[in-house]
């Protein structure tokens, strides 16, 4: 075996009998030692050496030089004899290397080595053990509480004394031994604490660690009904699945510790995503990661065709150099998402943040999305959703056109923040409020149907040519703003075939086309017109 010196680590050191009575100098030294988070097995040359500092000088008497010493599954044990010891605190430095040569690899840190306090105990124990007065110990001399006979509820196969209660057992690496019905069986560490929860732990690297999740989430049964739901929670780590995808199941919830602290990653390209979807489970409280580099094809974070579906406090970003990227793709029905920051750039087609569609009612609340460059860049498409309020969308650095976010709802929707170069906001909702919108071209365009009034309140649209567009389905529909402020350079509202109604607003910048009606209005030069639109 070659152990590499980076990656050599010493994950836990015990030490047991430390200093005994005079003469007894000796002591045993045990280390559980890892090669690239493998335990280390073979023959090693090992050196040791004592310290009067945890780090740095000063080396306290000789160096022990021993060869040929076994490591077994990663077990170190040796014994050392520096002589007499100091009362002062010490500590223990060992070297490792594979016998027949090569360089010394240190174990860090140090162990911290007092011997007074293990002196004492074995002094204590050595008298305990030939007291001729046994009253301190229920007046039964030391040595009979060696056996079993003398102790009141011990098992009967322990009685033998062979101490085999746990011999007949053989338990897969990772396993332990877990008290089910009656007797000792094999189990994995989570089972002994949960029932329907599946914890995945970091075992290595990130590709490592992404295997194991993806073995994690296959080795759950796919629950057939939602009094079987699962949970698979992944602690603090970097999970890389490489080109794979985390493909979840129905009443199985995927969560994280943390966006900052769990991190899904993959470079896998359309049909597949970093994550997809199931019905009836939700995906929170992580980070999830795409970087598809095909120059053909498409990248997704988190992709879905499915229906009661939850998806919060998330970060999704897709950032590979290929055609389109969307950090979210998620339609189907009753949808909820929370708390969710979605981004996408780098591709040289469409990027998208997120594309959301909800056609049986649905949820939206605080949603951040982003997209930049590429031949398009939408930030945000929600659409057919019952509630959409507190979203903030920005969209880019586009060779062609940058578009905020689509949102339509057959409800009311508040407080969107939105940003496009082409354009802001396109609406297509009952009525509105708290919107701030803008676009250095169309600032909101407002779809109406035929025979239709809609609403926008407390609102502030600027656009560089025209701050509102109306389009109307079939002409003769009515868009009535209040307590707003509306600015374009060309045109302040552009209803065109349909009309609209102004009350208690501000209008900057050109005049409405269409048909006007104005009812405390204030144009740029804070000119009040009380009962008639600016022209």
């Amino acid at each position: 075996m070659k152990l590499h010196t980076a990656l050599l680590v010493v994950i836990v050191a015990v030490f047991a009998g430390v200093a005994q009575p005079a003469p007894e100098t000796s002591f045993n030294v045990q280390a559980r030692v890892t090669n690239s988070g493998i335990p280390a097995d073979g023959l090693f040359d090992v050196e040791a050496a004592l310290y009067d500092n945890p780090t740095g000088c000063c080396q306290v008497g000789s160096t022990i030089h021993l060869t040929g010493i076994e490591i077994v599954d990663g077990t170190l044990s040796v014994d050392l004899d520096f002589g007499s010891l100091p009362a002062d605190a010490l500590w223990l430095e060992l070297e490792l290397r594979p016998s027949g040569g090569g360089s010394y690899t240190t174990l860090v840190p140090r162990f911290d080595l007092d011997p007074a306090p293990f002196a004492v105990f074995a002094r204590e124990a050595d008298e305990a053990e030939d007291a001729d007065d046994a009253a301190t110990l229920g007046g039964l001399a030391a040595s009979s509480y060696k056996v079993w006979a003398n102790h009141t509820g011990v098992p009967g196969n322990l009685l033998d004394g062979d101490d085999d209660t746990l011999a007949d057992l053989s338990c897969a690496s990772g396993q332990v031994a877990v008290w089910s019905s009656g007797a000792w069986t094999c189990g994995d560490d989570s089972g002994a604490r949960y029932v329907r929860t599946h914890v995945v732990v970091p075992v290595g690297d990130p590709l490592a660690n992404g295997a194991a999740l993806l073995a994690a989430m296959a080795a759950i049964p796919t629950p057939t009904a939602a009094q079987e739901a699962r949970l698979l929670k992944i602690e603090p780590g970097r999970y890389d699945l490489g080109s794979s995808s985390l493909e979840m199941k129905p009443w199985v919830d995927v969560e994280g510790s943390g966006q900052l602290t769990t991190v899904i990653v993959s470079v896998a390209c359309a049909p597949g995503a970093t994550v997809e979807l199931a019905d009836d489970c939700e995906l929170r409280a992580l980070t999830v990661e795409n970087a598809c580099s095909n120059s053909t094809g498409k990248g997704y974070g988190v992709y879905g065709l499915v229906d009661r579906v939850r998806v919060s406090d998330l970060t999704v970003r897709a950032t590979g150099a290929c055609t389109d990227n969307s950090g979210a793709d998620i339609r189907g029905n009753e949808l909820e998402i929370h708390r969710v920051t979605a981004i996408a750039h780098g591709a040289s087609g469409v990027a998208v943040g997120i594309y959301l569609g909800s056609s049986e009612g649905g949820v939206v609340e605080n949603l951040t999305a982003r997209a930049e460059g590429g031949l398009i860049a939408l930030s945000a498409s929600i659409n057919e959703f019952e509630r959409v309020r507190g979203v903030d969308a920005r969209a880019t650095g586009a060779s062609g056109t940058s578009k905020g976010a689509n949102v339509s709802s057959d409800n009311f929707v508040s407080d969107i923040t939105v940003v496009g170069t082409d354009l802001g906001l396109f609406l297509d909702a009952s009525s509105a409020a708290n919107l701030d919108v803008r676009s250095d071209e169309t600032g909101l365009f407002l779809w109406l149907g035929d025979g239709e009034t809609k609403v926008v309140r407390n609102s502030t649209i600027e656009g560089g040519v025209s701050g509102v567009k109306v389009y109307s389905y079939s002409g003769g529909g009515t868009l009535e703003l209040e307590n707003s402020t509306v600015s374009g350079s060309t045109n302040t509202v552009d209803a065109t075939g349909s009309t609209i109604r102004v009350a208690a607003s501000r209008l900057l910048g050109g005049p409405i086309l269409g048909t006007g009606v104005c009812a405390g209005v204030s144009d740029e030069s804070h000119t009040f017109y009380a009962s008639t639109c600016p022209p």
